[in-house]
């Protein structure tokens, strides 16, 4: 049972397309006014516009009586005190444009947003209209706080199964707060309460939009993605199937010298060390922080090995000052050429400190590279 009368649905609803799909159930020849509400084809968008549309949602401010004093008073109440009104600043009323009778159709707070009815529906759907989508039906319901406006093909579709149908976009919105702005694919044909409210229950495709503040950036939904959002900014978002980071470090270089021994006899290398300061030791694999005499032994057994195919060992400081001892081993002869190993400072000092039989290393300058030699060749000859 509808809610509205049989006055009110043929004076305020537009029904189109009657010679394919019939008259409304509502339909009353005596109710009709000097301009039927029935089409035989598609309903003019300007019929829409001048019949159902030509006024517009508007707000207007809310006021309360309260108890005042005879200086301030604005009327007398009902039990004849002096009574005053006080509008409320967090309220709002909601009311047709044409209304002269205080109506209010809805009362939100001011963060309510209205969704006039010509631009949210009427001109929403006329962007899509052509030869194959006309306007089938319009109409107000509940004085004007509920509008539709229904879009559909003139003719039905019949599938091989032989059911007959016709798709139907139903454009939908309030100023009520019963709905939200909606747009939803339909096969109901709506012409009255009832049957929008059961176009509205399908199970179909559908956009709504809330009556907020921030509604009124657009009146039109975005149906079709933009095509720029496939291909994002790798600084937004990494690439498919990559990783893309945001920063990006290049390598600093750390030395031009190369760990490895020289590839041949009589080729020598000279480096300083990175920090000032720092005491000389042999390169060791994985050998860091503060060296004990146990990595230094080791160190100088490596050394003395290396000796044996040459006739010194090169190595260099930040400042001077150093004393290294050297095990007296049993070595042959030095063979020509030079082998040099370039010696890696450290970032803490070493404590060297041998307790067995050692010989004096003479300790050589280099002027102006701020380097010492060891040279171990009389600690070969006192060992011989």
């Amino acid at each position: 049972m509808s809610r509205e009368t049989l006055q009110h649905l043929n004076a305020n609803t537009l029904i189109g397309n009657t010679d394919a799909r019939g008259t409304a159930w509502h339909y009353r020849a005596e109710h009709q006014g000097e301009e039927t509400n029935h089409y035989p084809g598609p309903i003019p968008i300007e019929h829409v516009q001048r019949r159902l549309f030509a006024w517009h949602a508007e707000t207007r401010r809310l006021a309360v009586e309260v108890p005042s004093g005879p200086e301030s008073m604005t009327h007398l109440s009902e039990n004849r005190q002096p009574t005053r009104w006080a509008v409320l600043a967090d309220r709002q009323a909601i009311c047709r444009s044409d209304d002269t009778h205080g109506t209010a159709m809805g009362i939100f707070s001011p963060g309510y947003a209205m969704h006039q009815y010509q631009e949210w529906l009427l001109t929403t759907v006329a962007n899509i209209l052509d030869d194959t989508l006309t306007i089938s039906s319009a109409g107000l319901l509940r004085g004007g706080a509920i509008a539709w406006v229904e879009v559909s093909v003139p003719d039905s579709i019949t599938t091989a199964e032989g059911v007959t149908f016709r798709p139907n976009l139903l454009a939908t919105t309030s100023f009520d707060g019963s709905i939200a702005t909606t747009f939803k694919r339909t096969v109901t044909d709506t012409v009255c309460d009832n049957t929008r409210e059961c176009a509205l229950a399908e199970s179909g495709q559908q956009y709504k939009v809330k009556h907020s503040r921030h509604s009124h950036t657009t009146a039109t939904p975005q149906v079709s993605p933009s095509p720029w959002r496939a291909c994002p900014s790798p600084s937004e978002n990494s690439a498919p199937g990559t990783l893309t980071p945001r920063k990006h470090v290049v390598p600093t270089r750390i030395s031009g010298v190369s760990k490895l021994p020289p590839w041949a006899a009589g080729v020598s290398a000279e480096s300083t060390s990175r920090l000032a300061g720092a005491t000389p030791t042999v390169p060791c694999i994985g050998s860091i922080g503060r060296s004990t005499v146990k990595s230094l032994s080791r160190a100088l057994n490596r050394a003395v090995r290396a000796v044996r195919e040459s006739s010194q060992i090169q190595t260099s400081s930040g400042s001077g000052g150093c004393s290294v001892g050297v095990r007296c081993v049993e070595v042959r002869a030095p063979n020509s050429g030079t082998v040099v190993e370039a010696a890696q400072s450290r970032l803490r000092s070493i404590d060297t400190k041998c307790t067995a039989r050692v010989s004096p290393v003479a300790v050589h300058p280099q002027p102006g590279t701020g380097m010492k030699v060891l040279d171990l060749a009389s600690v070969f000859h006192e060992a011989a």
